[in-house]
């Protein structure tokens, strides 16, 4: 059940990232991106690698890409 909910909300997530991927009036132009997410039962342990190829239409008074850093509590 914990796998199921898992895979729901990463392609939630995905799919929210893909709508707001985007936005009209924008200085670049996302080309291309792929998230690959690697998961073990045996560990507990989820990795995953995001690749993005972005275009700049003009050059942007600056850019900015949000990551997360790694939450270091216990697991929910």
């Amino acid at each position: 059940m914990n796998k199921l909910r898992l895979y729901f909300i990463a392609g939630l997530t995905l799919a929210t990232l893909a709508a707001n991927a985007q936005s009209p009036g924008a200085v670049i132009d996302v080309q291309h991106y792929g998230f690959h997410i690697q998961l073990s039962d045996a560990t507990d342990n989820i990795k995953g690698k995001a690749d993005i190829l972005v275009k700049f239409l003009a050059t942007p008074g600056s850019f900015h890409i949000n990551l997360v850093k790694k939450e270091l509590t216990a697991k929910a």
